[in-house]
C-alpha cells in the first residue's frame, strides 16, 4: 500500500481529476486516506495562516474554516445522539466521497474514509 492523506479542500481547489492522476503519477499512490469529517484544520482546511503555503491549490489562508461533515450526512444515523447532521458550511454543495470514490475506483485506487474526533465548541447539540 503506498497511500496519502486528502482533504476535500483539494479537490475543490484543484478538481478531482487532477488531484488523483497527479497522485499516481507522481508518487505511484493506490490508497486515499479521504477525511470526511472533522473540525480540526490539520486535516482538511488550507494551511494556517502565517506558514507557507504549498506548490499547488489555491495561494490563499482559509481563515474562516469551520469543517464538520464533507460528505452527505444521513440524519437517521444521528437520531439518538446529540450531534446535529451538519454539512460543513465550507463547501456545502461538496459530497468528497460521492466525487472521489467512483474517480478513485476507476484507476483502480483504494478509498479509506477517516474522521477526526475533534468537536468545536460551538457545535449544536455538543457539550
Amino acid at each position: 500500500m503506498v497511500g496519502i492523506q486528502v482533504g476535500a479542500v483539494s479537490f475543490v481547489d484543484e478538481g478531482t481529476d487532477k488531484v488523483l492522476d497527479g497522485f499516481q503519477e507522481m508518487a505511484g499512490i493506490n490508497t486515499l486516506f479521504l477525511a470526511t469529517f472533522t473540525y480540526g484544520r490539520g486535516i482538511a482546511g488550507r494551511q494556517l495562516r502565517g506558514q507557507p503555503l504549498p506548490d499547488h491549490g489555491k495561494q490563499e489562508y482559509d481563515d474562516n474554516f469551520r469543517g464538520g461533515n464533507f460528505a452527505t450526512p444521513h440524519p437517521q444515523y444521528y437520531r439518538h445522539t446529540s450531534i446535529a447532521p451538519e454539512k460543513a458550511p465550507d463547501h456545502p454543495s461538496y459530497d468528497v466521497i460521492a466525487d472521489v470514490l467512483p474517480a478513485a475506483h476507476r484507476r483502480g485506487m483504494k478509498v479509506i474514509c477517516w474522521f477526526e474526533d475533534v468537536f468545536r465548541r460551538d457545535v449544536p447539540g455538543f457539550d
